[in-house]
């Protein structure tokens, strides 16, 4: 009997199966698929090839501004599918050899729980161990609107592999996913409408830095569209709905990226007596379920459905089993958008002080302000949110280029209980943009030099 069946090899799975080998548990981890799962085989690193591309192009086309005047250039869309395709082959290769070399057994099929204790795989192979942990991820969320079959509409994993650019798309959701694919396209030369059903794009971000985001976006020639319904989608567009009044925005294609839901396929929550929450695995604190050895984590769960938070899940889960005390703490998990311009953010907005009526200081500081920045071309801001009482860092945010490297300052001051004194006080290298962070908290405590407070 092994110590860990491990079902699914994605960034939860896999980083599970290794911390459970190191801490020397016989473990075997099945994947149906791919392994490195949806994030890195038809999301986050895919996306960042292309986005990118993207980036690149949108440097060339401002290089006149700095001097270099670039005569002639073209897109080669085979070249930049070749190029995402090689990075994502590398990678899965890469986790083989670590799952191999920490000496964990893999096994490529679909799993079903037949019991506490022991798994089928692909109806054939029985596998029994003391520990199961659930990490199968999640699918594409499809909503029930009318049209959804129609040829032109697509979901992330055709937008991912398109071998041509369409003239025009319009993208059902605002949120990070439909942001990202905003910014790609609209680089590579489409018209783009984004149409989101909630008041702000990116919803959980704060609430000036998505309204900046609308901004940048519109001033990019990107439709934006809040606080509107899609009633149908046509097969030259789709029929949108706000105040009462209804507009059809014409497309070519029509992108559905309104999220994704947790994937419980291959387990019968309800035979196995396995609490759910909604669609979601009901989990303790230890990522355990409603059976004491069967364990889940990852998008599965719900929540954040971010790899770098399943793969924090993937090491708290493990340590548990093993008997250690784990840190992972959800309120420091760093959320990134990597559009153009980029967002990132950690802890509290301030929308949610003042629903929880905490008493709290605001920083700012832009980039304009900053010389590296200024250097670079590039405009943004960042907002620090402190307590007034302790100086406690509530939240971060920010704006701009490099905001997703950026964001770590704040997880690891708000992991290590660091104040915003304590922020004050360290030495930032000049020039860089990170000193942003440096400025923003000295000015939610009045101490700015570079701007006023």
């Amino acid at each position: 009997m092994k110590d860990i069946i491990v079902i699914g090899g994605g960034p939860g799975g896999y980083v599970a199966a290794i911390r459970a080998a190191q801490l020397g548990l016989d473990t075997v981890v099945v994947e149906k698929e791919h392994f490195g799962g949806v994030c890195l085989n038809k999301g986050c690193i895919p996306t960042k090839a292309l986005l990118q591309s993207a980036d690149l192009l949108e440097s060339i086309k401002s290089a006149a501004d700095f001097g270099i005047n670039v005569k002639g250039f073209d897109v080669d869309v085979n070249t930049i599918q070749t190029r995402k395709a090689g990075i994502i082959n590398r990678l899965v290769s890469g986790i083989k050899y670590l799952l191999r070399e920490n000496k964990v057994e893999t096994i490529e099929g679909e799993a079903t729980i037949i019991d506490k204790n022991t798994v089928l795989v692909d109806g054939e192979k029985t596998i029994q161990a003391k520990n199961i942990i659930i990490a199968t991820g999640s699918s594409i969320a499809k909503p029930p609107i009318d049209g959804m079959d129609n040829d032109n509409v697509i979901f992330s994993d055709e937008a991912l592999n398109l071998s041509e650019i369409p003239k025009s798309i319009a993208i059902i959701g605002g949120g990070v996913i439909g942001i990202e694919f905003a910014s790609y396209f609209n680089a590579m030369g489409a018209e783009v409408c984004v149409v989101e059903m909630l008041e702000n794009i990116i919803p959980n971000a704060d609430g000036e830095i998505s309204s900046e985001m609308a901004a940048r976006l519109r001033k990019r020639g990107i439709k934006i569209l809040t606080g509107t319904q899609v009633k149908k989608i046509l097969p030259d567009g789709i029929i949108v709905a706000k105040d009462g009044k209804e507009e059809k925005i014409n497309s070519e294609k029509v992108l559905v990226s309104v999220g994704r839901t947790p994937d419980t396929s291959g387990i019968d929550c309800e035979k196995l007596g396995i609490k759910k929450n909604g669609r979601a695995i009901a989990t303790d604190k230890n990522f355990a379920t409603s059976i004491p050895n069967i364990y889940a984590i990852g998008d599965v769960i719900g929540g954040m459905m971010l790899a770098h938070k399943a793969s924090a899940e993937g090491i708290a889960v493990v340590e548990h089993i093993a008997g250690l005390k784990h840190r992972f703490n959800a309120d420091n998990i760093p959320s990134c958008v990597y559009s153009s311009p980029e967002i990132a953010f950690v802890g509290k907005t301030e929308e949610l002080c003042k629903k929880e009526n905490i008493k709290y200081k605001v920083g700012k500081f832009f980039y304009e302000g900053n010389g590296k920045a200024l250097v670079e071309g590039q405009k943004g801001f960042i907002k620090v949110i402190v307590s007034e009482e302790y100086g406690e860092i509530l939240g971060v945010h920010i704006i701009g280029k490099y905001a997703c490297e950026m964001i770590m300052q704040g997880s690891i001051a708000r992991t290590n209980e660091l104040t915003a004194e304590e922020l004050v006080y360290t030495i930032f290298p000049h020039p860089s943009v990170s000193e942003i962070f440096n400025e923003a908290f000295s000015n939610a405590l009045g101490r700015a030099i570079h701007s006023k407070n």
